[in-house]
């Protein structure tokens, strides 16, 4: 989650998780881009995490859909969530807490 590749472990889409992650944590309600929400507080919370090179996922968009076209309040959700983020990691290990607002920028 710290390293330089970290757009890859923003989206939810491409992870297998423990079905005891979303027995507290949830993807917010009318929001845009909701995993950048709360993917980080699944890696970081978890005990193991494993990394595949191999390709076992195909992802498809389709014309149309909301990640096709522009939105404000995309833009708006997109801020939110880093606010929550940096905040979230605020009280953990400086290093962490730097790492998080650098990568956030």
């Amino acid at each position: 989650m710290f390293q330089e590749e970290y757009e890859s472990y923003i989206v939810a889409w491409n992870k297998c998780y423990r079905k005891k992650v979303w027995e507290q944590l949830r993807f917010p309600y009318g929001r845009i881009h909701e995993d950048q929400f709360t993917t980080y507080k699944a890696l970081y919370e978890a005990r193991q995490v494993a990394c595949l090179k191999q390709p076992l996922y195909y992802y498809r968009q389709r014309g149309g859909s909301i990640m096709s076209k522009f939105h404000a309040k995309g833009c708006m959700d997109d801020i939110l969530a880093l606010q929550e983020k940096i905040a979230y990691f605020s009280d953990k290990t400086p290093w962490e807490y730097g790492c998080c607002v650098s990568r956030s920028l």
